[in-house]
């Protein structure tokens, strides 16, 4: 099997953004910005079988990105150009093999992953400031190189019981070179590549079969670090044994609780290991005091699901608990009253909670669906503001309401509420942000076409601040054959001059508030064709 497509996509934005700093500066940030991006995806896969016991499976999947863009900014009278330049590309190689013996099977799964990801980034000003140099450029370019192999032997000893050996070795190698000017420097340090290995066994006794089912076990990693110059970088743990741990009890088919403990060891990401400076924008200079390149991650989840066919119902419910140990965090500071300092480091104590519920009713004497769905998250995150330990604490609610008919032919009727609470607090900031949706949307289906209307209205409050617009959509499709369909879709009719919304950007030491001018209404034609 094949499939690949190819696409560009081409935007503007206008946007204003008021910022609100720590040290009490306020200042706005207007800005028109231009992008043009090429895309190029690939997928293929191989599946060979000898229809009784060997299956062997290939696959790649390919992407080249390339983008190219241009902001005028206009910063307290200041003019600044910017230059973005990208280049992406990444191949993903799988194999998988299967070899069946009766009960017994061995496998072989195997991941070769590349990455290269060359950024560039330039402004210029158009008059002097006593804040930023004239002329500014920095570069990072990153290669990397996964491989990640794991053969296993599963041994079914009793008709429910089997027991799984797994030998396991992950590899990753990864180069990062950074180059600017001005206030950027030249830095040599991971010009050559670093080697991350991590070597593992697992074992674990599993139940597949009953009401009652589990897996219980463990893996015990190996962890090593390599380069071929000196590093001030180490990897602690160097072993670790992380458990495997889930329950399943099945009352029913479609009635089942299940516990989970998931423990994972991961690398920093490659652009956090530099010996800076790094230049992100011209707002924000990058440092790294990691000295850990391990970080770890642990979490707890509960889930319980409930189906029930006769009377249309169904019930999911899932909390999650995660913990992570030497995560990545940032130190801020001020270099000058607008370019932050940030130090990349090593910090623990990241903590979040997460609780999501679903109800749906399926109304058997009519084709009409009841969807009620909420979610709530807690966080807590560990961040360091002037080499002073500081925490961030945020929260959110999301909920909704669906109603929805399914008629083969004729109308169909959909509406939508929905609300969502958002809140970050710290002890330097505090920032909350409210939103609230109702849509409707009525649909007539024929039987070569078919057309839907819906408006919604969208209301957002921040920090005191009220802001809201009404979207009217239309849309139309009609199939001349079984080969060639055409479509019609004309958006935001009511906002012909402009649309307008707001985000909230939140940073530990900083909040701000984009006004962003969207693209007013518009209308698109299309063919579609299928083979």
């Amino acid at each position: 099997m094949w499939n690949g497509i190819v696409g560009t996509d081409c935007y503007r934005i206008k946007s204003i953004d008021q910022y609100e700093y720590l040290g009490g500066l306020t200042y706005t940030d207007s800005t028109h910005e231009q992008q043009s991006k090429q895309h190029f995806l690939s997928n293929i896969k191989l599946k060979f079988s000898n229809q009784k016991n060997m299956e062997l499976m290939l696959s790649n999947r390919s992407y080249l990105g390339k983008t190219n863009g241009n902001t005028d900014r206009m910063l307290q009278g200041l003019d600044i150009d910017e230059l973005t330049k990208g280049k992406l590309a990444t191949i993903n190689n799988t194999l998988t093999w299967l070899y069946r013996h009766g009960k017994n099977v061995f496998s072989y799964h195997a991941d070769l992953n590349f990455l290269i990801n060359n950024h560039l980034y330039r402004f210029n000003t158009r008059n002097a400031s006593p804040l930023f140099a004239p002329h500014l450029r920095s570069e990072m370019k990153i290669n990397r190189l996964e491989f990640a192999g794991s053969a296993q032997y599963v041994r079914r000893f009793a008709h429910d019981y089997f027991v799984r050996l797994a030998l396991r070795h992950k590899l990753q190698t990864f180069s990062t070179t950074i180059k600017g000017d001005s206030l950027g420097t030249n830095n040599p340090f991971i010009e050559k590549p670093l080697r991350f290995n991590d070597n593992g066994a697992e074992l674990s006794l599993n139940k597949d079969q009953g009401k009652f089912r589990f897996g219980l076990g463990g893996v015990l990693h190996l962890f090593n670090i390599r380069s071929s110059q000196q590093l001030k970088l180490n990897v602690s743990p160097k072993i670790a044994l992380a458990p495997l741990f889930n329950i399943t009890y099945r009352a029913s088919m479609m009635h089942y609780i299940e516990l989970r403990l998931k423990s994972t060891y991961q690398p920093m990401s490659q652009n956090t290991l530099f010996d800076g400076p790094y230049i992100s924008d011209f707002k924000r200079m990058n440092f790294s005091q990691i000295d850990n390149i391990l970080a770890h991650t642990t979490e707890l989840s509960a889930m319980q699901a409930y189906g029930n066919f006769l009377k249309g119902i169904t019930l999911f419910n899932m909390i999650a608990l995660s913990y992570n140990h030497n995560a990545l965090t940032y130190d801020y500071s001020m270099l000058n009253p607008i370019i932050s300092r940030a130090i990349s480091r090593n910090a623990s104590g990241g903590k979040a909670l997460t609780a999501s519920s679903m109800i749906e009713k399926k109304m058997i004497s009519i084709p009409l669906n009841i969807r009620l769905y909420g979610v709530i998250s807690l966080a807590r995150s560990p961040f360091f503001y002037q080499g002073m330990a500081q925490t961030s604490n945020s929260s959110a609610l999301n909920l909704n309401l669906r109603l929805k008919t399914f008629y083969k032919r004729g109308f169909n009727g959909e509406l939508l509420a929905g609300a969502a609470w958002a809140n970050s607090k710290s002890d330097m900031l505090n920032s909350r942000q409210n939103d609230y949706l109702l849509s409707a949307e009525l649909a007539y289906i024929a039987n070569k076409w078919q057309a839907t209307a819906s408006a919604g209205q969208h209301w957002r409050k921040v920090n005191g601040t009220n802001l809201g617009y009404t979207a009217l959509r239309l849309a139309m499709e009609y199939d001349l054959n079984k080969h060639l369909r055409l479509r019609l879709v004309a958006q935001d009719m009511l906002n012909l001059k402009q649309r307008l919304m707001q985000e909230r950007i939140v940073d530990n030491y900083f909040a701000g508030t984009r006004n962003i001018h969207y693209m007013p209404g518009n209308v698109m034609v299309g063919a579609m064709v299928t083979f």
